[in-house]
């Protein structure tokens, strides 16, 4: 009599076959996952920024083109960019400082008596601060910036004044690097110097494009804009 069902034997190559797979394409589908987070919560903060600054335009007839004041929080003034994230997007903290960039939640370090940092304060580097947000993301740009001090490149080919920042889609949390087009790793020193440091001077594709959570944009007149290859690449993403 015939006996239906398979043998052990069967099940088990059946299951390591299976775990073959999952080994080989778990990675891929998460690092995609990943990248369509990035890609999403990039959009999301540009689009917040753009539509910020235009009520900005409209209410107090300020826009990023006429931010002039040093942009830290000694100065409330609605002509400044800190002033300017605390009135118009939904913030939640300003860090100047090692010991400011700590979340309350992490816990104590291993000395036991300050919060865990995850390295974020230092990560700022010189002059840099961070504004976090309440969607757990954060911006990061120099304390003393005044916007004309910077210049950047318009659609047009014109030289105008501009913000660079460096916009870190999930603040806290790891890696804290920034997407660059050249298989690096690296953290925000400074957001105006990022090619240099990053050695993102080159176009990006789905060959040499590297998902991190930090990306360059820069802020002038009446929107925000991804500043850098990596950037573009996730802001163009489909």
């Amino acid at each position: 009599m015939r006996k239906l069902g398979f043998t052990l034997a069967e099940v088990l190559i059946t299951l390591g076959i299976i775990g073959v797979i999952a080994t080989l394409t778990l990675p891929t589908l998460m690092s995609n996952t990943a990248e369509r987070e990035y890609s999403t919560a990039l959009k999301k903060a540009i689009s917040a920024l753009t539509e910020s600054v235009q009520m900005q335009v409209a209410l107090e007839n300020i826009s990023f083109d006429e931010m002039v004041d040093a942009s830290d929080d000694t100065d409330t003034e609605m002509n400044s960019l800190y002033a300017f994230l605390c009135n118009r997007m939904q913030t939640e903290k300003y860090a100047a400082s090692k010991a400011e960039a700590c979340d309350d939640n992490l816990g104590a370090d291993a000395s036991g008596d300050e919060p865990a940092c995850l390295g974020y304060g230092s990560m700022m580097g010189q002059g840099n601060v961070a504004m976090f947000f309440r969607d757990g993301s954060a911006i990061i740009y120099k304390a003393a910036d005044v916007i004309s001090t910077n210049k950047c490149t318009d659609a047009m080919g014109e030289e105008v004044n501009c913000f660079k920042v460096v916009y870190d889609v999930n603040g806290f949390k790891k890696p804290n690097m920034l997407a660059n087009c050249a298989g690096q790793n690296g953290r925000a020193k400074d957001p105006s110097g990022y090619v240099t440091a990053q050695g993102d001077a080159t176009e990006c594709d789905s060959k040499n494009f590297v998902a991190r959570d930090q990306y360059p944009v820069v802020l002038r007149g009446v929107g925000a804009y991804p500043n850098s290859p990596a950037a573009r690449y996730m802001f163009n993403r489909k």
